[in-house]
């Protein structure tokens, strides 16, 4: 028997599977993307970051050991070897070499470089528990107290600043200087914070005495001179002891 090979090759020619779905395009591999994690383009502007570096308390104190002997030579205290005791934020104490005299000296630091101030003498004390604790609530009561003082002396300066500018304002309002001009006060006005209220009052009135006499002078030069005649009697004769000046002055 002979058997039905057209089916077969039939089935050989037909694609087999989805395989005709596929282009050979879309059959290609796929490209390997690049992972932002390891990519050579930059990935935005990178953090920027400075570093500050700060002198401590050793730096300060090794520095000043450097500088304190000419310092303080330079100061009129130079007879002396001195010891750093104690560095603080803002000052430092010092002995000298016989410890017998300490100093409170006040100090800035500008980049590397430390620069001395102010000096004040300072005492050590030695004391019990007892006493320090009375000499801080003593200290603590004082500070309060300077502050408090500070603030009522600021407060007794506005008063009187106020009171002052009221006494000037009513001075120059009074009736005798209402006739001075602006020109007539410009220097009082432009120093006027040098003059107590008594000193202006004082150069106000003297301003006023030459705005007057300046015046009284200008007034005065202006008047015409004026004649004065002298009526003679008829009787008079010659015999009068002023015959001989009215005969000069033409009046008889």
């Amino acid at each position: 028997m002979f058997s039905d090979t057209s089916n077969d090759e039939s089935k050989d020619d037909e694609p087999q599977g989805d395989e005709s779905e596929f282009t050979d395009e879309q059959k290609e591999e796929p490209k390997d993307e690049p992972n932002p994690e390891f990519t050579d383009e930059p990935q935005g502007e990178p953090d920027k970051f400075t570093l500050s570096f700060e002198l401590s308390h050793e730096d300060i104190r090794s520095k000043m050991w450097n500088q304190i002997d000419d310092f303080m030579a330079n100061k009129g205290l130079g007879n002396d070897w001195y010891y750093i005791v104690s560095v603080f934020d803002s000052n430092v104490i010092v002995e000298n070499d016989m410890g017998n005299n300490f100093y409170r000296i006040d100090y800035s630091i500008d980049g590397d470089n430390i620069n001395f101030g102010d000096i004040t003498e300072v005492y050590p004390m030695f004391l019990t528990q007892e006493e320090k604790g009375a000499l801080d609530l003593m200290r603590a009561n004082f500070e309060k107290i300077e502050q408090e003082n500070t603030r009522l002396k600021q407060f007794e300066a506005q008063v009187l600043e106020q009171q002052r500018q009221l006494e000037i304002k009513q001075l120059f309002e009074r009736p005798e200087f209402s006739k001075l001009t602006d020109e007539d006060l410009g220097e009082i006005k432009t120093n006027i914070d040098k003059f107590s209220v008594v000193e202006l009052e004082s150069k106000l009135y003297e301003v006023l005495g030459r705005k007057n006499a300046t015046k009284f002078s200008s007034q005065k030069s202006k008047q015409e001179p004026q004649k004065v005649t002298i009526k003679i009697e008829e009787n008079a004769t010659s015999s009068s002891p002023y015959s001989h000046i009215l005969k000069r002055q033409g009046l008889i």
